[in-house]
């Protein structure tokens, strides 16, 4: 399925490229050698990176200038390759003109990226002057990857024809480079001294793909199984040997009766001890019956909690064992799904009572519905109206909206039902005329283009705006007069904004922390756990953007000391240079100078023509042209207003 899945990711991007070649509209506003409308090709590649959602940035090389455009804008090839690749320049360039089929750039564990380059040819020649440039998150390729894979299988690594690395897992407990041979399970031991499973297969396209898990987990299952049936299997025994003896004991008794009376005499101590025998009998036996019975809970419990994990992935339109498939169909002959608006639920208490019917309460978050799935053994007994009628019964609300879907016998077409009860639900609430109680939409409200772009930036930047953002988010839920089921569903959505622009942003969102926060009941719990994620999530973006912006000014200065000599240097090379606007060049420099960019190049000058005067015998002339003036005269008026003197008096004196 992983190796189904990656080519799968190559076809999308292929598609993409053919795309960006063959459309008429685009021939001449991005493929041709000229760009027409630089702001119309920015909008276009931003359009097409919106079907690509495993990447965190698409470019087109422009292998005459030796630009980028990219879904964020235009770059030279150089910052591009920097900033937003974080590869070597000079590897990207020589990758970029020499690439003539689609390739991945090498791999490495000190870069955060990986890189796909797909060329773009134009009519029939030869030449590639446009590269398309795929840039994916290894975070966003392990999430998708390992979504499809089942018994807790991770990504190792990913090899491509010529067997060279694409991707591989810094957190691989064992050399991946031993797995030569593939459809093979190999049996393989960890630098941290565990055992692990690794299997390694090709995909269609000529991928190769090693997955692994570590081996006690895979046998965890079949232990407890083993212990399951040993278990029963000793209780069974001590139940019959029991019973047998209780039986000796009784028959022993009546017996005994008759020989007594037989005799004409009764041995009343006899009597007695034989009475506390029994009683102790009868007391171990009740003992040993109450726990067969608590046995017989836990393995009830074990199970509904295995189907529950089952039955939410088929929900999710997952792919499950077949072992699965057939777990479900024994278990639950004929199946309804009812969905309800999770704001419309008052209590899901009475839910998560099975005692009375066979059928298991999800809450789909992602969704916002509350889903239940109902098993009956007759689909004729209980009709879908009748499933409905119990299920308002049961949570004591006669009014509340519900959508039910047709009785499924096969489990793997559970999605289908799924997306049928959703149907039937919003057509319901649509033809209700009050006798459906409707509540009025009570979410989050929709985040303006401004302010989401706003809350990006702060997060990009470690900025407290994020956190005043939440704060605020999280308030409109505490304030509000709502149910419990909905403020869970609130959280949900804050969650997903903030995980979404992670996402975008390339950050790496710990999922296993964010989901087991929001298994608390308490919105207060929640809010304070995602608040200390996001300060840290803050902090650590903080760092790194001042580390970047330090990295930034020390190579903008160094570029001046390089620049400042020429007559023509300007600010507009250094935009150039560093593939950012004129305005956003001037405000860096202020921050960074202190002063205005023209006068500190004018000092900087000034000072370079004094070193010349007192060092050189060359001309006024010569001085003023090798300093980067662009007249003498305008060298002798810069030179006096700074110096008080002019250069000739200033070489005198000194």
């Amino acid at each position: 399925m992983t190796a189904i899945q990656f080519d799968k990711y190559i076809d999308i991007m292929a598609n993409v490229n053919l795309k960006m070649q063959t459309s008429d509209k685009l021939f001449e506003r991005v493929i041709s050698s000229s760009v027409q409308n630089e702001l119309e090709a920015l909008e276009f590649i931003d359009f097409m990176q919106g079907s690509l959602p495993f990447t965190v940035d698409y470019g087109l090389f422009i292998n005459g200038d030796q630009s980028v455009y990219s879904n964020t804008g235009k770059y030279k090839a150089s910052v591009y390759a920097q900033y937003i690749v974080s590869i070597d320049e000079r590897i990207f360039i020589d990758t970029m003109q020499n690439v003539h089929k689609p390739m991945f750039l090498p791999f490495s564990q000190l870069s955060d990226r990986i890189v796909f380059a797909m060329p773009i040819r134009t009519g029939s020649s030869s030449v590639i002057k446009k590269v398309s440039v795929y840039v994916i998150s290894p975070n966003s390729l392990i999430a998708s990857m390992e979504q499809i894979l089942t018994d807790r299988y991770k990504l190792a690594a990913i090899f491509d024809a010529d067997n060279n690395i694409i991707f591989n897992d810094k957190n691989c407990p064992f050399d991946f480079n031993s797995i030569t041979e593939t459809n093979i399970l190999f049996d393989l031991s960890g630098r941290d001294k565990l055992s692990y499973l690794a299997y390694s297969s090709y995909s269609s396209q000529g991928y190769r793909i090693v997955l692994y898990h570590e081996k006690s987990s895979y046998m965890l299952n079949t232990e407890n199984i083993q212990v399951s049936v040993r278990a029963m299997t000793i209780a069974n025994i001590i139940i019959c040997i029991s019973m047998i003896i209780l039986a000796v004991m009784l028959n022993y008794k009546s017996f005994r009766s008759v020989i007594d009376k037989i005799r004409g005499y009764a041995q009343s101590d006899a009597q007695t001890q034989n009475k506390n025998e029994l009683q102790y009998i009868l007391s171990a036996f009740n003992g040993q019956m109450e726990e067969n019975e608590k046995l017989k809970t836990q393995l009830v419990d074990q199970h509904a909690l295995m189907l529950d994990h089952i039955l939410e992935d088929l929900l999710n339109g997952k792919n499950v064992s077949q072992q699965s498939i057939a777990q479900i169909r024994f278990d639950m002959p004929y199946i309804y799904v009812i969905n309800m608006q999770l704001q419309d639920l008052q209590d899901t208490t009475n839910l998560i009572d099975r005692s009375r019917e066979k059928f298991y309460a999800i809450e789909m978050y992602a969704d916002g519905l509350f889903t239940i799935v109902f098993s009956v053994s007759d689909f004729t007994a209980i009709t879908k109206d009748k499933a409905i009628r119990k299920i308002k019964e049961i949570i004591n609300q006669p009014n509340i909206c519900l959508g039910c879907s047709s009785v499924y016998t096969e489990p793997s077409k559970l999605f289908l039902a799924y997306l049928e009860a959703i149907r039937n639900l919003e057509k319901n609430r649509a033809m209700t005329d009050g006798s459906c109680a409707i509540m009025a939409e009570c979410s989050l409200p929709d985040e303006e283009t401004q302010s989401t772009a706003k809350l990006t930036y702060a997060m990009k930047t470690g900025d407290s705006y994020a956190i005043e953002h939440a704060n605020a988010l999280f308030d409109q839920i505490t304030n509000g007069d709502n149910s419990p089921p909905l403020q869970r569903y609130m959280c949900y959505q804050i969650i997903e904004l903030y995980r979404n622009i992670c996402r975008n942003l390339g950050i790496n969102l710990d999922m296993m922390r964010i989901s087991l926060t929001l298994q608390n009941s308490d919105v207060s719990l929640v809010r304070e756990d995602f608040m200390s994620i996001l300060r840290e999530i803050c902090d650590m973006q903080n760092k790194r953007q001042s580390e970047a912006l330090e990295i930034t000014y020390s190579k903008v200065l160094q570029f001046i000391n390089q620049k400042y000599t020429d007559p023509m240097f300007c600010i507009n090379d250094i935009a150039d240079n560093f593939g950012i606007s004129i305005y956003a060049t001037s405000r860096m420099l202020k921050s960074i100078l202190g002063i205005n960019f023209r006068k500190y190049l004018n000092d900087m000058r000034i000072e370079h023509a004094k070193k010349l005067l007192l060092t050189t015998t060359h001309s006024i002339n010569e001085i003023a042209e090798m300093s980067g003036f662009t007249s003498s005269s305008y060298f002798i008026s810069i030179f006096k207003s700074t110096e008080k003197v002019t250069p000739n008096k200033f070489r005198s004196s000194n």
